[in-house]
């Protein structure tokens, strides 16, 4: 029975790849869009996947920490980043995270794994999956800037999140 699929696993892939054409004609429109509808958009899907695949990790290192210097090297850990750098002595001014290009060319498993193509509209998708994560972590707002991006031709992803001013 060497090289039989079983019929279920024909029809997830065959869904997995319908849904991924579905995901990246949505892309290829959204990056067509004027520059904050884009943002806006895919904040709000960055948030949902933040809130489907990370929410809880987060959430139980708040609730599991006292502070943030611990809360910040146990998200390192747990959520793959890399190379995490803080600055500020009192307070912190910024969290810049950085994923260098490895093996696969995208933070986004949606990339890893095959379902949609390395697209630079995706990193406002990783933007606000940061920006959900790190506000829970912080517990205060913060802004979320791109400085880097694989998907735009740069050797790594770097965020740099900014903590709201008390």
């Amino acid at each position: 029975m060497e090289g039989k699929t079983d019929p279920m696993t024909k029809i997830l892939k065959s869904q997995l790849s319908h849904a991924g054409g579905w995901i990246n004609t949505i892309l290829l429109e959204l990056s067509s869009l004027d520059e904050k509808t884009r943002v806006s958009i895919l904040e709000k899907t960055g948030r949902y996947c933040a809130e489907c695949h990370s929410m809880a990790a987060v959430k139980q290192i708040v609730q599991g920490t006292e502070g943030i210097p611990e809360r910040i090297e146990k998200i390192e850990a747990k959520l793959q980043f890399p190379e995490v750098t803080v600055k500020g002595k009192d307070s912190i001014e910024s969290i810049t995270l950085e994923y260098p290009k490895m093996d696969h060319s995208c933070i986004c498993p949606m990339v890893q794994y095959g379902v949609v193509g390395l697209n630079p509209t995706l990193c406002e998708c990783t933007r606000g999956w940061i920006k959900a994560s790190f506000e829970v972590l912080l517990e205060k707002p913060v802004t979320v800037t791109i400085d880097k991006a694989i998907a735009r031709g740069e050797d790594a992803c770097r965020f740099t999140v900014y903590p709201a001013k008390p």
